[in-house]
């Protein structure tokens, strides 16, 4: 066939590189050698110039201009969907390396025009709510922000600045966490006298009183206590040689200590000023204190003030000192200058951040350490563990806000958002939030309850095994091998839980997410209850027991209607397997199939598919008789799924093949081959277009239009979802991906944070993903990426764009 084409040289440049593969910038090249006089004729009647129109001349099959217009939007399509695909991953990674502008802006691309597609999945509100994971912000400092306390009633946030040039004078704000963010100055640092230009060193430091009545704040030499609602000073001291680093109020609120350059620790009586004792001997300039939760112990970090940068301020010390004696009770070696102390509620730990990245923290009982986080480039500048001693917050002049788990030393997230260094932390009282102060002049709320990338829920158990939503969405149930969990997915708080009377290994909700069905196998002493149970989830309360004839459940599901369960029953080598399917409401028993691998309901629950051995049954659940058995030249049946509709079930074989049949004419219309190994799981996408085939090591995705393979994970036999909208495929290895299902790209990913991944699921109104599964320090959880923000939280947009 001859096609003939007038073209423009430029674009017949064009399209002959294209042709060829070569890169845009030799296209260019090109056209500027070429020119736009040279006139060309292929195929054609007469010459075309460069200032006339393109006609292309199409053959009769080709002459459908609907059809061409149709093929154009399709590639224009696909181009948008590679490029949203490309920028979410770049948005990604410019956020993981604090490039918050530019992840902003590349999400901003694809915000949809009034009448435009809009191409965004779940990945894209996730980022954006992981990038707008702040609270609050205030922006009222005219400083670097240097510390932060919260007030005992959690209302508000104090918070003192210091300039980095020592020419603006400091200040002491109250930041209130109503809704009106309204702020009040409680202290401005009075002028130099004699006045010195540049001679303003600011409130480098703060100490709250535990009755929330008073500031102290270290201004030069001097210690300064000011009456926080007369907004008087109460009283000055001055007993030090050198700048005040450091001020930190005992837990009763008696002593006032105050560290400085000069080397030495005073304690002063908080009430009257007086100075009670002075430690002295160190080697280093004080930088940071701690007084211990039971008031008789007394941390004091040190550090080299010489070297012009804090990072390559390489000696420090750290000091305990018994306050009662006023003696050195012990010196712990340390790396690096110490930029922070702090110890947990319960006394057990003393966390210590250093000017050389180092994050370690001592046991107090032998005073062994623990590395956190290895040295870096990056000073740690803040440490804080929460009020239940669980978490801890690191903050480092990279800008990042770090919270790792106490026990674990697991990092649980990294909270973004600061333009600059950040210096100052504070966890609120009741430990749902933390603040932090830094460069930028601002301070930030976050919700520790909500990660900026996901959010845990803890649960004392060693592993879960499986979750799932309820059907509106509202409700989380999670279970292991002895209890179940209910989760209120909105708030993300444990409403209730049950013990079940069966070593529980799998478990199904009601399409309605009115009824549980756990199942399992006796205790290990042969005991226990029955093996399948029924459960009203929002009573929590057993409504039916199932007898099964096994000493094992393995598997569960409800019918589409709900009006069935079927059950999975495995033996010993003596007794095979039994999959039975019983009445919900009775219990009865309607059939039983031995030695089966899998049954399935159809969507309309007018069918149940059950493998046996080298065929499939088709079996009509209302006559309750087989009507049809489905057979392949393979040898035997791995697995087998009802399309979204019911018109059409796949099956796998042990060839590697995966077969699509027709229901009602129990013909294969299709076979796919392109696995290496066996499949073992079958997935349709919700709108049945595609089908997905896993086996132990790859992951494959077809279009069932054409019986093509779009792309291929590289791994296999692990939780895998899609989203309602089938836009995107999740699977969950250990680290969590989510998938491009239009191109196969990859989207997102975030690391494994401790959990062993062994269950996922999506909810139904596509807005929340949880993931579940057990970690080294026999802790379980539930790990939840949520695209609605969480009701805790003090506004609804940021910076004026809704999310």
């Amino acid at each position: 066939m001859v096609r003939g084409y007038l073209m423009r040289p430029a674009v017949l440049a064009c399209s002959v590189l294209r042709l060829l593969g070569m890169h845009l910038a030799i296209t260019l090249f090109v056209f500027s050698a070429i020119g736009t006089s040279i006139n060309v004729f292929v195929g054609g009647s007469r010459f075309c110039h460069a200032d006339e129109p393109v006609v292309e001349q199409l053959t009769p099959e080709e002459s459908n201009s609907d059809s061409r217009v149709r093929r154009a939007e399709l590639a224009a399509r696909q181009a948008r969907l590679r490029q949203y695909a490309s920028d979410i991953a770049l948005a990604q990674l410019c956020w993981q390396q604090g490039r918050l502008d530019r992840a902003v802006a590349l999400l901003q691309r694809h915000r949809p025009l009034a009448d435009g597609e809009d191409l965004r999945g779940i990945e894209w509100h996730l980022l954006w709510r992981q990038m707008h994971a702040e609270e609050k912000v205030f922006g009222g400092h005219a400083n670097p922000v240097r510390a932060l306390a919260f007030l005992p009633d959690d209302s508000a946030v104090v918070a003192s600045d210091a300039s980095h040039t020592y020419a603006t004078a400091g200040e002491i704000r109250e930041w209130s966490l109503s809704a009106n963010s309204a702020n009040s100055m409680i202290y401005r640092q009075s002028p130099p006298q004699p006045a010195t230009a540049n001679y303003y060193s600011g409130f480098r430091s703060l100490a709250l009183a535990p009755d929330g009545l008073s500031v102290a704040v270290p201004d030069g030499s001097k210690l300064q206590v000011v009456d926080r609602k007369t907004r008087r000073m109460k009283w000055t001291a001055q007993g030090h040689n050198d700048f005040v680093m450091a001020v930190a109020h005992s837990p009763d609120g008696r002593i006032l200590a105050s560290g400085g350059l000069d080397k030495v620790v005073k304690l002063w009586d908080s009430g009257s000023g007086k100075l009670i004792a002075t430690l002295a001997d160190h080697e280093w300039g004080v930088l940071t204190l701690a007084f211990s939760p039971d008031g008789r112990t007394l941390a004091t970090g040190c550090g080299d003030d010489r070297a012009p940068d804090w990072s390559r301020r390489t000696h420090g010390e750290l000091r305990l000192w018994d306050v009662p004696t006023n003696r050195l009770s012990r010196t712990i070696p340390v790396t690096s200058s110490v930029g922070s102390v702090d110890y947990s509620s319960d006394g057990r730990w003393l966390a210590v951040g250093m000017f050389d990245g180092s994050l370690v923290v001592v046991d107090i009982r032998d005073h062994r350490t623990t590395r956190i986080e290895a040295p870096s480039s990056s000073p740690i500048n803040c440490v804080r563990f929460s009020p239940d001693a669980t978490s801890l917050a690191s903050a480092s002049s990279d800008g990042r806000v770090r919270l790792w788990e106490a026990g674990s030393g697991s990092k649980i997230a990294t909270y973004r958002g600061h333009r600059g260094s950040v210096d100052c932390l504070a966890f609120s009282h009741d430990g749902q939030a933390l603040a932090s102060g830094g460069s930028d002049c601002s301070v930030r709320l976050w919700d520790t309850q909500v990660y900026p990338d996901r959010t845990r829920v803890r649960l004392p158990a060693m592993s879960l095994h499986t979750v799932a939503f309820t059907a509106d969405s509202q409700t989380l149930i999670a279970s292991d091998y002895h209890r179940v969990w209910r989760i209120d997915a909105m708030t993300n708080q444990v409403h209730s839980s049950w013990a079940t009377e069966h070593w529980t290994q799998t478990m199904a909700m009601s399409p309605d997410g009115t009824l549980l069905a756990t199942a399992g196998q006796r205790d290990a002493k042969g005991g226990g209850g029955p093996m399948l149970q029924l459960w009203n989830v929002q009573l929590a309360a057993p409504i039916r027991d199932i007898t099964v004839e096994l000493d094992a459940v393995d598997r569960v599901a409800f019918s589409p209607n709900g009006q069935l369960i079927m059950a999975r029953c495995s033996g010993d080598k003596r007794s095979p397997s039994i999959t039975g399917v019983w009445l919900v409401d009775s219990g009865q028993c309607i059939g039983t199939w031995n030695d089966s691998h899998g049954v399935v309901f159809s969507p309309d629950s007018r069918w149940l598919a059950a493998i046996d051995s080298d065929q499939i049954e088709l079996f009509d659940i209302e006559m309750q008789q087989s009507m049809a058995t489905l057979r392949s030249d393979a040898a035997q049946v791995l697995a087998i799924q009802f399309s979204p509709d019911g018109s059409h079930l796949a099956s796998a074989w042990d060839d590697h093949s995966v077969n699509i049949w027709n229901v009602e004419t129990r013909q294969i219309i299709s076979t796919l081959r392109g696995h290496k190994g066996r499949v073992e799981r079958l997935l349709f996408s919700p709108d049945g277009q595609g089908l997905l085939t896993s086996g132990p090591s790859e992951t494959q995705f077809w279009n069932l239009a054409g019986n093509t393979l779009r792309f291929t994970i590289p791994h296999g036999n692990c939780p895998l979802a899609f989203t309602p909208d089938a836009r995107t495929l999740i699977s969950a290895p250990d680290e969590v991906y989510f998938w491009q299902v239009a191109t196969g790209d990859e989207l997102l990913v975030y690391p494994r944070y401790g959990y062993d991944s062994r269950s996922l699921a999506v909810s139904s109104d596509g807005n929340s993903v949880a993931q579940a599964g057990g970690n080294r320090d026999e802790t379980a959880g539930v790990w939840l990426w949520q695209t609605r923000r969480h009701p805790l939280a003090k506004r609804s947009e940021v910076d004026g764009v809704p999310d």
